[in-house]
This record gives structure tokens, C-alpha cells and sequence, in this order.
């Protein structure tokens, strides 16, 4: 059986219908893995994970659906792409994420792909959400020019070291049902 690769790309609120530069950027990497993957000849199905729902009642769509019509525009096929629509942050990008993986068949490694000034945050939810379970890789598209961008990401990751306090890595059962239980984005959502 092929190895599969996943690329887990996480979405950013949507501003509009329209995709832009900073989901660009993400979407843009994720590209660039895979078609380093396919330059040496690699012979793994790599599946592309487009993570994340919809956060703004104005924009009609969800952040996974917006960024697969940009994969599309850039001749990924819909056959290798799988969208995540449930996500409304980055620890939801992580719960959602991870259940489709663990349905999947022979994942041989995973690429997640967002913004520098992100991935901090990132790497400690989703490290705490799949555990030691698979081999995850973390890569970024361009930093961001938003100023106090890093007061938010401080405040953001605290917040989830606040949510994982207290929860064994990789016990998704566990994390989904706290998700649910506490989390103010999704315990509504029951």
C-alpha cells in the first residue's frame, strides 16, 4: 500500500468571499511541498487538509472552501483535497483535523502549513492534540506586517496552554469532549 502524505493547511477569518494574501501565502506553500514531492519523483498520495469554517456571518463561505477554488485556480486536483469545515480556531483546526487523519490509511508523515508569526501556537496545540501519535512537520508562509500581532499570539497562546492544562497529549476523546464542554467558539455547538 502508498504511503500517504497529509498537508493540513489552516485557515485565517475570511474577510470577504474573496481569498486573501495572507491564505494566499498558506495555500502558496502548501503548493510548493507538494511540488517538491513530485520533483523527486515521489511515489506517495499526498492529500492536501483545508482547515477551517466559517467565522464571519458576512462572508458566505467557509476559510476551507475559499481556499480550495485557490487550489483549484492552481491545478491541485479536487481528488487530493479534503476540506474541514467544523474548525472555528487553530485548537478546532487541531480536534477536527486530527479525526480525519486517524480515519485515514498508512499516514506515513504531515506538513502543517501557516503564518510565521503563527506557529508557536501551532506547533504546541497540535503537538498536544495528535501527540506522539504521527510524525508532524511544520512549515510558514510570510510573516505578517500587522502591528500587535505578537500581543495577540501571546495572549492566544495562553489561552491554549490554559485549555490543555491538566489533558494527556494526544487523548483526543478526551480534548473533543472538553472541546464541547468548555471551549466558548464550539460548547453552543453540542
Amino acid at each position: 500500500m502508498t504511503d500517504t502524505t497529509i498537508i493540513i493547511v489552516l485557515g485565517h477569518r475570511l474577510k470577504s468571499d474573496l481569498i486573501h494574501s495572507e491564505l494566499k501565502g498558506r495555500i502558496n506553500k502548501a503548493i510548493n511541498i507538494y511540488q517538491k514531492f513530485l520533483n523527486l519523483g515521489n511515489k506517495r498520495k499526498i492529500v492536501f487538509i483545508l482547515s477551517g469554517g466559517k467565522t464571519q456571518n458576512s462572508v458566505q463561505f467557509s476559510e476551507a472552501e475559499v481556499m480550495m477554488e485557490y487550489c483549484k485556480e492552481n491545478n491541485i486536483s479536487t481528488d487530493k483535497i479534503i476540506k474541514e469545515t467544523e474548525s472555528l480556531d487553530t485548537i478546532g483546526n487541531a480536534v477536527f483535523t486530527r479525526k480525519i487523519v486517524d480515519d485515514m490509511k498508512e499516514v506515513s508523515e504531515i506538513f502543517i502549513v501557516s503564518s510565521c508569526y503563527h506557529m508557536n501556537r501551532v506547533r504546541y496545540i497540535f503537538d498536544m492534540v495528535f501527540g506522539s501519535n504521527y510524525q508532524i512537520n511544520y512549515d510558514y508562509c510570510h510573516p505578517s506586517n500587522e502591528h500587535g500581532i505578537g500581543d495577540e499570539e501571546k495572549t492566544s497562546l495562553e489561552s491554549a496552554q490554559n485549555f490543555f492544562k491538566n489533558v494527556v497529549p494526544g487523548d483526543i476523546e478526551f480534548i473533543e469532549r472538553h472541546l464541547f464542554a468548555i471551549h466558548e467558539c464550539y460548547k453552543s455547538n453540542i
